[in-house]
């Protein structure tokens, strides 16, 4: 995993739903646990993404803020803050 720039910048939407991955598999494997998420942006607009910063898996609920941190090889990363 390639994170560029760890610090999360400004909110980019909120959670729409989300579960934690916690057995990975194939390229995925060695990143669990991780949450795989789905983004409501503005107008309304539904995305997928990813959260593996482990410390704000404990933080994830539905309508919380999510902030871009960066993108690899998997998807576009997310923080809670």
């Amino acid at each position: 995993m390639k994170i560029e720039n760890n610090q999360p910048r400004e909110s980019t939407g909120v959670i729409y739903s989300f579960s934690i991955v916690y057995v990975g598999f194939g390229h995925m494997a060695d990143r669990a646990p991780y949450a795989l998420i789905q983004i409501e942006k503005p107008k309304k607009v539904i995305e997928m993404g990813l959260i593996y910063d482990k410390s704000s898996l404990d933080r994830l609920h539905i309508g919380a803020k999510l902030y871009y941190v960066t993108e690899d090889d998997s998807g576009t990363i997310y923080s809670v803050k």
